[in-house]
């Protein structure tokens, strides 16, 4: 749906992006993630055809950006850090207004409002509402004429935890509906949550793309495991890491232990056999947190 092909930007002796190709398939949800001027912004920009690549080329559902760039866009919905609101209008008003510039019929604008909950506010005016209602009042005009693709930056970034909660529902309903997203988010306990694949960008480089999952195993990051006792004896520590455990200590009842993938079945065979009281279990893979930290650090 979405296609960077060998896509470069230069801005003077400054390389923003360099040949960079990747693919967004239909229905998929890709996060780009990346230090501060990683290249993520100019990126996006060069899919929204407000800046020009300097060689190579950005397609939405087969149309060049450059080439055919009204149908290119077309496809796509976009919500900004902060979406361009009219503040002394209402959120009916804005909606509607925006409604007749795409040419969307009415019905459609009233569906629109009634998806994002919007329906209790269409007379209030954009000025009275929170930063959560606000970002919603956004991401309703990015969908306001139905397009296949959304392109949303930094979506949660100024939300509080509830705004964020209802946001993510939101995000997982459109994903569900079949929309393809392009997300760009520092908040990476997010794109966790949200994303089937990861682009990490470092200095305009694609350093890396895969499920979380894919790239923990690329990475070879070992997990920690939690291991609740009902009975400690004292010698569970030891046990663990003549296992494999990279790291064991007792915490009062709770084992922590820090552990490669390839070893976790014999420590947890090896405390069970044992004997030793185990009354619960709770694995923690890495995060994409320890994942973006180890890539990062390679590449410095």
């Amino acid at each position: 749906m979405i296609a960077f092909d060998h896509i470069h930007k230069r801005y003077g002796s400054t390389v923003a992006i360099h040949d960079l190709s990747l693919t967004v398939e239909p229905g998929e949800t890709l996060a780009l993630v990346g230090p501060n001027g990683a290249g993520k912004t100019t990126l996006i920009r060069m899919l929204l055809g407000l800046v020009r690549p300097s060689a190579g080329s950005a397609r939405v559902g087969g149309h060049d950006v450059q080439r055919d760039g009204i149908a290119a866009r077309s496809q796509i919905g976009y919500l900004p850090q902060r979406a361009v609101l009219y503040a002394n209008l209402t959120v009916g008003e804005n909606l509607g207004f925006l409604g007749q510039l795409r040419g969307v019929a009415s019905a459609r604008v009233a569906d629109t409002i009634a998806l994002l909950r919007l329906g209790e506010l269409a007379n209030r005016p954009v000025r009275e509402l929170s930063g959560g209602t606000l970002q919603r009042l956004g991401l309703a005009q990015a969908l306001l004429a139905d397009p296949p693709v959304l392109v949303l930056d930094e979506p949660t970034i100024s939300l509080d935890p509830l705004s964020v909660a209802t946001f993510k529902t939101l995000l997982r309903q459109l994903r569900a509906a079949g929309k393809t997203v392009l997300l760009s988010s520092h908040i990476l306990g997010d794109v966790q949550e949200l994303a089937d694949r990861v682009a990490i960008l470092d200095h305009g480089r694609l350093i890396a793309l895969d499920s979380v999952g894919g790239l923990a195993r690329r990475c070879a990051l070992p997990e920690r495991i939690r291991v609740d006792l009902g009975a400690v004896d004292g010698g569970e520590a030891t046990l663990a890491r003549k296992a494999g455990a990279a790291s064991a200590a007792l915490q009062g009842s709770t084992l922590e232990i820090t552990v490669a993938r390839e070893h976790k079945l014999a420590v947890m065979r090896a405390l069970l056999n044992s004997g030793a009281a185990v009354t619960d279990i709770q694995g923690q893979p890495p995060t994409l947190e320890d994942i973006f930290t180890q890539l990062i650090s390679a590449e410095a």
